[in-house]
């Protein structure tokens, strides 16, 4: 929501994120999965993950329901 990232942005993978935060990747895997169904990354399977295209129509959306 700060911009620090931009589409098209990669991001960790689960592994690798897990083992920087010191968190079992199941963990990780609930983040990522909740992400990608708001529409905030898209997954390549055995690529990367990416954030989304989406994400300013995303930004809206949820600055819309923060608001309420």
């Amino acid at each position: 929501m700060n911009e620090d990232l931009k589409t098209g942005d990669s991001i960790p993978s689960m592994r690798v994120l897990a083992k920087n935060l010191k968190v079992a990747v199941i963990t990780v895997q609930k983040a990522y999965e909740n992400l990608q169904k708001d529409g905030f990354i898209e997954t390549i399977h055995g690529k990367a993950v990416y954030i989304s295209k989406n994400i300013e129509l995303q930004k809206i959306e949820t600055y819309k329901e923060v608001e309420i």
